[in-house]
């Protein structure tokens, strides 16, 4: 990856985690970051919207796609849409940016307790998914189990790669896969 495509990449991460605060930040909160709260109507649908098809249709999954830079959205054709549907529909389970990733709060055992808040057999299961909807589907039960709270940098940028190996890098060497990381990542924390 050239040196121009990861700093694209980064200003699209960016541009999404800016756009996720302002659904999600505080009004004192997002005036300190100089940015305009989102109308509530954009969670609502993103939330109510099953399928990737139905995230298209939102008025959020619109405003996040048009504030993306043109030649970053045009590269690899539709699968952008599919790309940026999958993002939009996840983050909306998101309430809380914390410091830990996804498969690292999912596999660290709560205090007092000898259980992690995801269970080996759904994580597996997430990370197994055969398409981009049944991801989403199971993503979104992994979030609402840690109570909606994950890194928000991290997620982007892992769901951008992801997808990119699932849909158009499919050989992609395993152990370069976001699956791999997640998965070693799950059980690190849950021992």
């Amino acid at each position: 990856m050239s040196v121009q495509q990861k700093e694209q990449d980064l200003k699209v991460v960016s541009i999404i985690e800016r756009w996720w605060k302002s659904m999600f930040l505080s009004t004192i909160e997002l005036e300190k970051l100089n940015i305009y709260p989102a109308p509530t109507v954009f969670k609502a649908q993103l939330r109510r919207s099953s399928t990737l098809e139905a995230i298209v249709m939102t008025d959020g999954f619109r405003s996040l796609w048009f504030q993306l830079p043109q030649e970053w959205r045009e590269q690899y054709g539709e699968t952008r849409f599919e790309q940026i549907a999958l993002l939009a529909g996840a983050l909306v389970y998101i309430k809380q940016d914390v410091e830990q990733a996804v498969a690292e709060l999912a596999g660290q055992k709560e205090a007092g307790k000898d259980k992690s808040p995801v269970s080996p057999m759904r994580f597996s299961q997430l990370l197994e998914s055969q398409d981009n909807t049944e991801f989403l589907r199971r993503l979104r039960r992994v979030l609402a189990l840690l109570d909606g709270k994950a890194n928000v940098h991290r997620l982007v940028s892992d769901l951008n790669k992801w997808f990119l190996q699932k849909n158009v890098f499919k050989d992609t060497p395993s152990s370069k896969r976001v699956v791999v990381r997640w998965a070693m990542d799950y059980y690190k924390f849950s021992n």
